[in-house]
This record gives structure tokens, sequence and C-alpha cells, in this order.
């Protein structure tokens, strides 16, 4: 179907969902929590098969209730347009027996080489944290150099420090020598409506020298495109005046995300893995965040695993940059995954956030 179409029926479909759970869905983005939702949770995104063809891609909590029969119901009017799952827990960082063999630590995320400089992947954490994976480099709008990744990996106060490594890859304790920046902003979570982003940056202390690679693919691991600069789209500051919050689900379309198409991360935990974009602009998605508790997202990209045994992330890869290995495209920042069953075929999926919203919104350019 036509875009303006899919996204017609998407919207429909989700005034319908809160209408029959007694909500306004009038004020779904400014006030509805989500335990108000949870028993009615109707997640909803698209996903692109060809040029101008959308499909609707509807993820459920269970299969009943007003939800489960919405989805089902829309599906029998479109069959080969609709496709529907059954979502299990998403959580922050994400953790299930089932994805749990067989993976280990990349080589090149280990504890700090002082001489050598930093790269995309690394352990980064604040001093509370454990670990998570430095996502890329930016410069602020005062020239100061930065590094970004998730505010759950990098903290949620003004001027912490953050180390490389992060705490739980220095089993002998961290020291001031490990500390590579200070944290400088980073997005908070409302209990009400819509969250967008998990991103932070910190800048890198001067006085150290710290040197880093830019956001080019590390050299002298073997990964395929080493060396290769990543690029990343930037909202234009008159689409942002123009379009809003709209303009970062718009850019999605300006991506050409095809169904299936291949994207790549690197990250502390697993390294350089591969998988497959399954949706794109989801809504209304339930995340249990430690620290937190529940947070609902919106405007998501869903990344399905090519095997549920060999996880595409697991934790401590929160905050890996995304992007697409042929392009060498940045596009979003890992932070959640999950089980999705489709007709009783159980996938793993991971979640991400947009980049080119995370740049905007700090004011940073990607390196």
């Amino acid at each position: 179907m036509r875009l303006d179409n899919a996204v017609e029926l998407k919207n429909n479909l989700i005034t319908r969902n809160y209408e029959a759970a007694g909500h306004n869905p009038a004020v779904r983005v400014e006030a509805l929590t989500a335990n108000q939702i949870r028993d009615s949770q109707l997640s909803i995104g698209l996903s692109l098969k060809s040029a101008d063809n959308y499909h609707l891609e509807i993820r459920v909590k269970k299969k009943a209730g007003n939800a489960y029969n919405a989805a089902i119901e829309t599906k029998q009017k479109a069959e080969s347009e609709v496709h529907v799952g059954v979502l299990g827990p998403i959580s922050v960082p994400f953790r299930d027996e089932a994805a749990d063999g067989g993976w280990k630590y990349a080589p090149f995320c280990g504890p700090r080489n002082a001489r050598a400089p930093l790269h995309l992947g690394l352990s980064i954490s604040h001093l509370d944290g454990t670990a998570g994976s430095l996502g890329g480099f930016a410069e602020t709008v005062d020239n100061q150099q930065a590094i970004f990744s998730n505010a759950h990996v990098l903290g949620s106060a003004s001027d912490i420090p953050i180390y490389h490594p992060g705490r739980l890859d220095a089993p002998m304790g961290l020291c001031g020598d490990d500390e590579i920046a200070t944290l400088s902003n980073w997005t908070t979570f409302s209990t009400k409506g819509s969250n967008y982003l998990d991103g932070a940056y910190g800048l890198l202390k001067e006085k150290l020298s710290i040197r880093h690679d830019g956001n080019q693919i590390p050299r002298g691991f073997g990964l395929p495109n080493e060396g290769k600069a990543l690029t990343a789209l930037m909202a234009h500051p008159d689409r942002l005046a123009q379009e809003g919050i709209g303009v970062f689900r718009n850019l999605w379309h300006d991506l050409h995300l095809t169904k299936d198409v291949e994207v790549a991360k690197l990250g502390r935990s697993t390294g350089y893995t591969t998988g497959f974009v399954n949706a794109f602009a989801l809504d209304d998605v339930i995340i249990e965040m430690d620290g937190y508790g529940e947070r609902r997202f919106d405007n998501l990209l869903e990344i399905r695993w090519k095997d549920l045994k060999k996880p595409f992330a697991r934790p401590g890869d929160s905050g890996s940059l995304i992007f697409i290995p042929g392009s060498c495209e940045a596009v979003a920042m890992h932070f959640a995954g999950g089980i999705l069953d489709v007709d009783g075929e159980q996938l793993g999926v991971s979640y991400a956030c947009s980049l080119p919203h995370l740049l905007s919104l700090f004011k940073l350019t990607f390196l």
C-alpha cells in the first residue's frame, strides 16, 4: 500500500484501540502511562517492501483481548500487507536464556591500551554503571570533541566522569587514567506519554590529549569495510521547524530501509554483528528499563536477528551504532531487545532509536 494509506491505517488502528480501552487517543503522546495501556498494548509500525509499497507491522502482548482482535481483523482485510507478531517482554538490557548460547566478548572491546586511539564499540560506563558501548564520535556547536552512547550507559548527572573500559571490564578497579570524558547532556525518561530516545553525550578530556579514530570501522580486526568512514543523515533545520518531532519519523522513509535489508553494529559484548530491518516508526513499545521501570517509546527501529542463538546484541552492547554495511550510513543506536513470536516461531529482535534525532537534539555534528 502507499505510504499515506499505511500511515492512515496505522493511526486509525491506534485510535480505535485506545478508545476501546477507554482512553482518549488525543493525549496518547503527552499523558498516558505505560501502566495504563499495558493490558491493551498495540505496537504499530511500518515496513517497506519495495518502492512505495508499505506494509503494517503490528505487535501485541498476547493472543487475546481487544488489541489482538483488532490486529487480526486488520490483517484479514489486507492479508499480505499486514504482519502480526506477539511480543514478549522488552528490556534494557535484554536478557533471555533462549538467546544466551555461544556469545562472548568481542576481542577489540577489552581493557584500554593507553597508546591506542579510541574507536567504535569500546567498553565504557560511568563510575556506578556496569559496561556499555561507545556509540560514536561527534563535535559540539562550540567545536568540542565528544562521544555518545545511551543515557542508561553514560548516566544522568552533569560533569560525572565517563570511563574506558567500563567498570565491569576493570576487574582490578578503575583509576583516574581510565577517565576519558565527562557527561554533558542526556535524555530523560518520562512516565507519561511518549519517549523517543535513550541517548547522551560526554566531552572528551582535552588535557589528556585523547586520540580517536572517528566514526570509521576499526582496522586490524578483519571486519568488513575496515577503515571506511561512516556517514549519518542529518535533519535540516528548516524541516525541524516545519515538522517538529515528525521529521525523525519521516527520516526513516528517506533512508529507504527496505524490509530485510541488512544492518550491522559494533558493540562491546558481541562485536560486529548483522541483522535485518524488520520494522520502523514503531510506536507504543513498552520497555522495562533497569533503574527506571516501564517506559513507553515511539518511533523505534526493530531489527530481526539472523539466529536466536546468535544475538544481534547482548547486555553490554547498549549504545552501539547501527549502520547499513553497503552504504556505511549510520542510522540508529541499539538500546533494548526482546523475543517476537510470529506464527509460533520465536525470533530475537533488537530495538534502536534514531541517530538523526539524537544529533539534532544535542546539536552535535557526526564526525
